[in-house]
């Protein structure tokens, strides 16, 4: 596939996807990320767009607005085992796009839901929180917030 029709083909998918996520309460915020900010939370989709083809990989993840972290957390489920590809026609554009929310609707409202407590989130011995972003996430619980790590952590999402 010619690289420009690709790159457009993409451009829509995300489009159309934002409009579906919307119903789930997810804004897309920069242009791989679709979040659904809570609390002290942001539940995160981020679409990975092989270069190697045209096609996705889905991650899910929930970034603690505390955290001191660089990254944006890609601690949840992900798609490795599918591969959401499109071609050149709408109908292929649209069954992506399809394809991607049903993954979004069934998998990650799933995973979010088990991680809706946040008491639950900062200590649960199986949560996806790394032990360091568990206690960021349970000092903002009890009030301890550092408003640096809270304005980095909306940077990394494009949430304003």
């Amino acid at each position: 596939m010619d690289k420009k029709i690709e790159t457009s083909g993409k451009n829509k998918i995300y489009r159309k996807l934002a409009k579906q996520l919307a119903g789930l309460g997810f804004e897309r915020t920069k242009t791989t990320f679709y979040t659904r900010p809570k609390e002290y939370v942001v539940e995160f989709i981020h679409l990975h767009k092989f270069t190697f083809c045209p096609g996705f990989r889905v991650h899910f993840g929930i970034r603690v607005l505390n955290d001191s972290s660089d990254g944006p957390a890609l601690n949840g489920p992900m798609s490795p085992d599918r591969l959401f590809s499109y071609g050149e026609s709408e109908h292929s554009l649209e069954k992506c796009a399809n394809e991607i929310h049903k993954f979004c609707r069934t998998k990650g409202e799933r995973w979010f839901k088990k991680w809706a407590n946040q008491s639950k989130l900062a200590k649960s011995k199986k949560s996806p929180l790394h032990e360091k972003t568990k206690r960021e996430l349970q000092d903002s619980i009890e009030g301890k917030l550092n408003v640096e790590n809270i304005k980095k952590s909306k940077v990394i999402l494009g949430i304003t």
